[in-house]
């Protein structure tokens, strides 16, 4: 009989541990979401605004500004600036595009050697 007794016992424990955790949870995430909404918001914008005339001006400050500038060196090379954009010299001729009807079969060329 002492065995029946300690078997009524343990019954309903796995859905009264469900019930508790779950209620234990919801009074956790209640409490980070309360902790959340009164602390105070960091992406709140303290700078103050720019002005249009700032903006203007900044922009004209950046207009030729080279960030490789750094990169050329004491002496760079004339005609040529580190970012890579050559300013006059001769222009370069047109890439030669050959349609896929008219290329070569790469393994009759090298057997006919």
């Amino acid at each position: 009989m002492n065995a029946y007794r300690s078997r009524a016992a343990q019954d309903g424990g796995f859905l009264v541990g469900m019930v508790v955790g779950l209620l234990i949870g919801l009074a956790v995430a209640l409490g980070v979401a309360l902790y959340v909404t009164k602390a105070p918001n960091p992406f709140v914008n303290k700078v103050p605004a720019r002005t249009p005339s700032q903006d203007a001006a900044e922009t004209e400050k950046n207009r030729n500004w080279d960030p490789n500038s750094a990169l050329a060196g004491k002496n760079p090379a004339p005609g040529s600036s580190a970012s890579g954009v050559v300013s006059g010299g001769d222009p370069v001729a047109p890439a030669v595009v050959v349609h896929p009807s008219e290329s070569i079969n790469v393994s009759n060329a090298v057997s006919d050697r």
